[in-house]
């Protein structure tokens, strides 16, 4: 970054006056910490040949996250606050042997951390935070549902007919529920404590299920993960609401840009990934199986079942649900 209004001879002030200042705006308990960062950076980096705070400033362009107008804001603060003009201190280059130096940029430096912002994820990459978390205060036994699409959905909810060692009934024809959300919309949704089955977008296959359980029989905690073995529509994260926070599932787009052999249209024309195990519509799809083990992988979802997939737990017996 770069001063864009900075003046070409700016009035220049004793670095004690401006340390002062910064020092009155900071947390202190921050400065050690600081000062050992600032003296790492030094020794890569040649100091101008001025204490002047406007030529100190371009250095925090090392740091991301702190934008040109919220310096340049910083720097007039506090020239506008000293009112003896005094003239510029010179130093040779390279010259550290200035504590007060080097605490000033320390400061500096703590305030350019300070005000860095969190960047998203590159895709397909899921936040494993609390933070990224979506949860309800309001809720108890169920699944807290965020719809973080673009419009409007309706996801139905699935018991299955049956439920075995690993294995289970699917039901594909009598939803429990279903809920409607306005895009960016969440909702706690409530299940019995003996559910045991999916959620997906619309009643239809190819589809995107997050497959969980309320109460466990061996631990009675709430268990789920993401599966796209009868298809996808769409990505899904499926999180657990109490610490230790864990988070699995994917985030990125994985539609628009399939090819066409790994395509298979739902019943209202809308495209997805067909299925990469089967069913009464056809048989598992090659295609599809390379084509998302290439841009989600077994860690994320299952593709193909087997193991690999981690299993999200809560003892609470609620769990966070994204369908993006």
């Amino acid at each position: 970054m770069r001063f864009t209004n900075a003046p070409t001879n700016p009035t220049c002030y004793p670095v004690s006056d401006i340390m002062h200042a910064v020092l009155n705006e900071l947390v202190r308990p921050c400065q050690a910490v600081f000062s050992l960062m600032t003296w790492r950076v030094i020794q890569k980096t040649a100091f101008p040949p001025s204490h002047s705070l406007l030529h100190l400033v371009p250095f925090i362009q090392i740091l991301p996250g702190l934008s040109t107008d919220s310096i340049h804001s910083f720097v007039n603060r506090y020239i506008t606050r000293t009112s003896e003009h005094t003239p510029e201190i010179s130093r040779p280059r390279g010259n550290i042997n200035d504590s007060t130096y080097i605490m000033l940029f320390s400061n500096l430096l703590a305030l350019a951390l300070c005000t860095v912002t969190v960047s998203s994820l590159p895709v397909g990459q899921p936040d494993t935070t609390a933070a990224a978390i979506e949860t309800r205060a309001d809720s108890g036994p169920g699944i807290d549902l965020t719809n973080k699409s673009k419009k409007k959905q309706t996801y139905f909810f699935f018991d299955n007919y049956w439920n075995g060692n690993g294995e289970a009934g699917a039901n594909f024809d009598k939803p429990l529920k279903s809920v409607t959300l306005n895009a960016g919309a969440s909702q706690h949704v409530p299940l019995p404590l003996t559910f045991k089955g999916r959620v997906q977008r619309g009643k239809d296959i190819p589809a995107t299920w997050v497959e969980f359980q309320i109460k466990a029989d061996d631990d009675g905690g709430a268990h789920g993960d993401i599966s796209v073995q009868q298809g996808c529509d769409g990505a899904a994260t499926i999180a657990s609401t109490e610490a230790p926070f864990k988070l699995n599932g994917f985030t990125n787009d994985v539609v628009t840009g399939a090819p066409a052999d790994a395509i298979q249209k739902k019943p209202d024309g809308t495209r997805a990934i067909a299925s990469t195990e089967g069913n009464w519509l056809g048989g598992p799809n090659l295609k599809a199986i390379e084509y998302m083990n290439k841009v989600v992988g077994q860690p994320k979802a299952y593709i193909v079942g087997g193991t690999g997939v981690p299993d999200i737990a809560s003892s609470n017996n609620r769990l966070a649900v994204v369908m993006y």
